[in-house]
């Protein structure tokens, strides 16, 4: 029995991965440097330290409730926790913990820990959320984002004082008539700053869509609102450079106490905007009920009163959508190279901290740039479309297939060893050329192929995710150098 505890030990310690043993008092008893490195930045001895310490303040009571948790659970049954731990003068790193109650093991005698950083998982998915959330032209706030923290304001019965401001940009069309799209665009980025700049961290600014931008004013007085109004107005009126024609915003403002949803604050807004359109164009409209016109405007909110669900699942589609677009290539229907990079990390992670493999099969169509020049890219469209759900129907449930880049394509198999990632590659090569899509501009046989490079990952083993990715491309350029239409395979690290 020593000699094998001896054996399993040194093989332990010969792995990359990080492992920690906790005792039933929350004592380090044993750890690999990996385990070490991972939580303090140097292959420091943490044996006999208490192992919440390890963490930040914030999350050491969280760890050691953890840990006690576990030492209620049966032998053998996993159970994770994420935790942030900070190494002296390193940054914060989200430390995922997959736990195995082995107290009762004579030889191990407490909680064994595997450990997985999630740090960069994390910041990618941080960075596709902020992406989400901001207008790409201005950079601003999205409507859908300013609108989630309107509707926060009504969540605790009655609605928290706030004003929203909606601004219009006069004579857009005219504007983009004299000085054209490009220019249009250049003015509605230098409104967006200078507006930005005027408000400061008194309000958030979103573009709420073409010209229309819109102010969430969250603890100003309406005359504060005003005086912060009348300053971006000015301010927008300075010349714009490379456009000769001045620039005026209209304001339509109305508050939150007004209304009893957000829809409704946003139809007030509106109304404003409309009356100050009409009766004082370049100027501020307060949302009043005395105002000309006050009974048409009940009759329109009323109507907007009842189709609030509507609109609120309206908001909830968009979600929907946005969450969708960020992930998904609109053209193919596959999921985008963003989604690849964020999901090749966390498919990773998940396999170090399962002691699993995975495949990856990297696809190219044959004599693609030929395809368009011939056919024209209206048809190449079509068929890029037509081979992606090719590669999804000889797919398995579970496998994930990207569109990588132009014609590239890309499916990753989770728990997938090379011989059987090799197998699926030949299925979504003949579902390819079963297609018998027509292709005279190329070498026999004349109709669209594809060529396939596969490679294996295997996280406990050293191998890296890039790693993974460097050996598809080398499988897929040997592929394309032995006649196309074919699959070749490559070992991760090897020639």
């Amino acid at each position: 029995m020593t000699q094998t505890s001896g054996f399993y030990r040194e093989v332990v310690e010969s792995t990359s991965v990080a492992l920690v043993v906790v005792g039933t008092d929350g004592v380090v008893r044993y750890h690999t440097h990996a385990a070490a490195e991972m939580l303090c930045g140097s292959p420091a001895e943490i044996t006999g330290e208490l192992f919440p310490s390890l963490f930040v303040l914030e999350s050491q009571d969280l760890v050691d409730a953890f840990l006690r948790r576990v030492g209620f659970e049966d032998a053998f049954v996993r159970t994770s926790f994420d935790a942030t731990c900070r190494a002296p003068e390193g940054p914060f790193r989200t430390i995922r913990m997959t736990a195995v109650n082995l107290a009762e093991s004579p030889e191990v005698a407490g909680v064994v820990l595997t450990l997985v950083d999630r740090s960069e998982v994390q910041r990618a998915v941080a960075l596709a959320v902020q992406a989400a959330r901001s207008d790409e032209l201005t950079g601003l706030l999205t409507r859908s984002a300013l609108e989630e923290y309107g509707r926060a304001l009504f969540t605790e019965g009655s609605a928290r004082t706030a004003t929203l401001a909606l601004l219009d940009v006069d004579d857009m069309k005219r504007i983009n008539d004299l000085h054209g799209f490009a220019a249009g665009d250049r003015m509605l980025r230098c409104v967006a700053e200078r507006v930005a700049s005027t408000v400061g961290d008194s309000a958030m600014v979103a573009r709420f869509g073409g010209e229309r931008f819109g102010i969430l004013f969250l603890h100003a007085r309406a005359p504060a609102v005003r005086r912060a109004l009348d300053a971006a107005g000015r301010l927008v009126r300075t010349a714009v450079p490379g456009i000769d024609t001045q620039v005026t915003i209209t304001c339509g403002v109305a508050s939150t106490k007004m209304a009893r949803h957000w829809p409704g604050v946003v139809s007030r807004a509106e109304a404003a905007l409309l009356e100050a359109k009409i009766s004082k164009p370049g100027g501020i409209f307060f949302y009043r009920r005395d105002t000309p016109g006050w009974q048409e405007r009940r009759r329109r909110e009323r109507e907007a009163l009842q189709t609030a669900d509507q609109m609120v699942n309206a908001l909830r589609s968009d979600v929907v959508r946005l969450e969708h677009d960020t992930r998904y290539d609109q053209r193919t229907g596959l999921l985008n190279a963003q989604a690849f990079d964020v999901d090749l990390q966390t498919m990773h992670s998940d396999a170090i901290a399962q002691d699993a493999r995975y495949s990856l099969v990297l696809c190219d169509i044959d004599y693609f740039h030929n395809y368009n020049t011939r056919y024209l890219y209206q048809p190449a469209n079509v068929t890029l479309r037509r081979v992606a759900d090719a590669l999804k129907g000889a797919c398995r449930p579970g496998d994930r297939v990207y569109r990588y880049g132009g014609e590239e394509m890309t499916l990753l198999l989770y728990r997938t060893d090379l011989s059987d990632a090799t197998v699926l590659a030949e299925r979504v090569r003949n579902a390819v050329a079963d297609l018998s899509i027509p292709h005279d501009n190329r070498p026999e046989p004349c109709i669209v192929t594809v060529s396939v490079g596969v490679a294996e990952c295997d996280p406990c083993a050293g191998n890296s995710a890039s790693d993974l990715v460097d050996a598809a491309n080398t499988a897929l350029l040997a592929a394309k150098q032995s006649g196309r239409n074919r699959v070749e395979t490559r070992s991760v690290g090897g020639p």
